[in-house]
């Protein structure tokens, strides 16, 4: 019996998973956070509500703007394309910072979780490509595909289905004009004519 409950239990978490991307995270926080304990708020649960109903095709365009800290990034750039995954292998995903140190980061987290005992037992279909495995760029074996960029940076040529970008500028580049146009132009010029 407590064999078969526990079976009962993880096929319910992976249920609870696949449908809502807050018990995704709350589920593979551990992964990326070994040790913390996950701790939630109204706001995880909002933005994990927005991001679904940009996966859902409800909201073309979502911009958040909450104070650091507040696991903006964790969900946006970490947890979500992970879960994109789960129900669109194919899905392509460029994500962007204004450094491209920031989003190899979370990139690299995700794949992480990707990569992780708990998600490979929960789908094991989605494998890193072996050919396709860089801390910057890297597929799935499903032609789906993540890239990590700075604002910026190399864009021209793709075609996301997803595009993210996490904190396009740091304080002090916010400050400058010059470095405010050029994200603009960037996003503009390039992010928007890509893909989706």
């Amino acid at each position: 019996p407590a064999i078969l409950l526990g079976a009962l239990k993880r096929e319910k978490e992976k249920r609870l998973a696949e449908e809502s991307l807050f018990h995704f995270t709350r589920q593979a926080f551990a992964v990326i956070e070994p040790g913390s304990k996950f701790s939630t708020n109204w706001h995880i649960e909002l933005i994990c509500d927005a991001l679904e109903a940009v996966t859902h095709r409800e909201i073309d365009n979502l911009l958040l703007n909450v104070p650091p800290g507040c696991m903006k990034s964790i969900l946006v750039s970490v947890m979500w394309p992970v879960w994109l995954w789960i129900g669109d292998p194919q899905a392509r995903i460029l994500s962007a910072s204004y450094s491209e140190d920031l989003s190899t980061r979370d990139a690299m987290k995700a794949r992480e979780i990707i990569m992780s005992e708990w998600f490979q037992r929960n789908w094991p279909y989605i494998q890193i490509s072996k050919g396709q495995d860089t801390k910057t760029h890297y597929a799935n074996t499903e032609t789906g595909w993540r890239l990590a960029t700075s604002v910026g940076g190399r864009g021209t040529g793709l075609h996301p289905s997803y595009k993210l970008v996490d904190d396009a500028l740091n304080a002090q580049q916010a400050a400058s004009e010059a470095e405010r146009r050029r994200a603009t132009e960037w996003f503009f010029g390039t992010l928007a004519t890509r893909g989706a």
